[in-house]
């Protein structure tokens, strides 16, 4: 689940970095109360695109962030599960234009080991909107 190769090494440490910008920025988005899309993209899409981008890096080499299955992929699955949970009730669609994070969330959704963690989406919700109510 480590990358081996020098390049996937430095994209990976590069990547596990990037999460606390892309956590900074989803926590920012759930705190916009009565946001429209408009807004949530104009927050949100750099980091989904920062992401879109990655995946393009080694999308000959399978869906996964690296190409195959590694622990930046384990870094980033609980907040983009997360992510489409919590902006589904805006309509904000993460995979809007972004059909490599879309496929890296079919790829995801294969593996039993992610899948059997999965929060349940409409208990999720409920619980998003009492943190985003009360916050």
């Amino acid at each position: 689940m480590t990358p081996t190769e020098e390049d996937k090494k430095e994209a990976a440490a590069k990547l596990l970095k990037y999460r606390s910008t892309f956590v900074e920025a989803w926590l920012k988005a759930l705190g916009l109360h009565d946001a429209t899309p408009a807004l949530l993209e104009e927050v949100l899409a750099p980091i989904f695109n920062h992401l879109e981008n990655a995946l393009r890096n080694y999308a000959n080499e399978g869906p996964f962030i690296l190409g195959k299955f590694s622990m930046v992929d384990i870094a980033y699955v609980p907040f983009i599960e997360r992510a489409e949970i919590s902006f589904s009730n805006a309509n904000y669609d993460i995979m809007a234009g972004r059909p490599k994070l879309a496929k890296w969330i079919e790829a995801m959704n294969t593996i039993d080991a992610y899948t059997s963690t999965k929060l349940e989406t409409i208990g999720a919700v409920y619980i998003w909107e009492a943190i985003v109510v009360s916050g």
